[in-house]
């Protein structure tokens, strides 16, 4: 449960900040979020007085997306890779489609 609601890992929910354990627990994931940090597959948007790193809807999506990926079998290069070309405005969706289907075939 985050802030009363439970949210399936499809879930599309407007969040406004979560801490990371809040994060992790919305989608029933156990993550080392310094790994996604490191990697610059996932960033927080802010910090609280207390210095928790604060996460919001963006964020869900993202760790939704790079789960789903290394389930898949893609590596941190080439998440980061997926993860650019998705939040690139210019990207073309064969490009996208193009690179998993190498991956996946």
């Amino acid at each position: 449960m985050v802030q009363g609601v439970k949210l399936l890992p499809t879930a599309r929910v407007m969040i406004s900040t979560l801490t990371i354990g809040q994060l992790a627990n919305a989608l029933g994931v156990n993550i080392q979020t310094r790994y996604y940090e490191r990697r610059k597959l996932l960033r927080p948007k802010a910090k609280n007085q207390s210095g928790y790193r604060l996460y919001n809807d963006e964020a869900l999506r993202q760790l939704q997306f790079i789960k789903s990926a290394q389930s898949l079998g893609f590596t941190p290069g080439e998440i980061g890779e997926l993860l650019e070309l998705r939040t690139t405005p210019v990207a073309d969706c064969k490009a996208v489609r193009g690179k998993g289907q190498t991956k996946l075939m």
